[in-house]
């Protein structure tokens, strides 16, 4: 088995573990923007699904999915997916439960996101896994941007970590 396959398992396996910090959750309460905490479920789920989409469609050359992020502003009515500037890198989470879709249409998302980013890991040949991209601030090689997007999605889990306390829900792991 090569170094991509096994980091392709590697990836798929933050799907579940993210999902599972979701438990008890539910549409209000994973929009709600609490004092001293920078993002909420929903949007974390958001950001991490379009940057696990923008890094995939570098390696798989097939673009982000318009049905799960689409380029405009939000609209009135229910979302199905989330409008890009709502939470791309430095936007700002609102509570405004109409600005995104709902807690199952997005877990929905987040997870074909990393189903997809794992596929696109897995079919990179070896040989090409240390050739540099462009991403953000420079050069990174396609093995440390996968490592980057891995540490990226454990950052936001500790937010939802965060959140569970703050809002004095029970433990979900160990």
């Amino acid at each position: 088995m090569g170094q991509a396959v096994i980091l392709g398992q590697v990836v798929g396996c933050s799907e579940p573990l993210m999902l599972r910090l979701l438990a008890g959750f539910d549409d209000e309460s994973a929009c709600r923007q609490l004092p001293g905490l920078p993002n909420h479920p929903i949007w974390i789920l958001g950001h991490c699904g379009f940057t696990m989409s923008r890094v995939a469609t570098i390696f798989d050359e097939v673009e982000v999915p318009a049905t799960d992020f689409s380029e405009g502003l939000p609209s009135e009515g229910p979302r199905t997916s989330f409008e890009i500037p709502t939470i791309c890198r430095g936007s700002v989470p609102t509570s405004q439960g109409m600005t995104y879709p709902n807690l199952q249409r997005s877990q929905e998302i987040y997870a074909a996101a990393c189903q997809r980013f794992a596929q696109a890991v897995s079919q990179i040949k070896d040989h090409e896994l240390h050739v540099d991209l462009q991403w953000h601030d420079g050069p990174i090689s396609k093995i440390n941007l996968i490592a980057r997007v891995c540490f990226h999605n454990g950052a936001h889990n500790g937010q939802i970590l965060d959140m569970r306390r703050a809002l004095k829900m029970p433990r979900v792991i160990g």
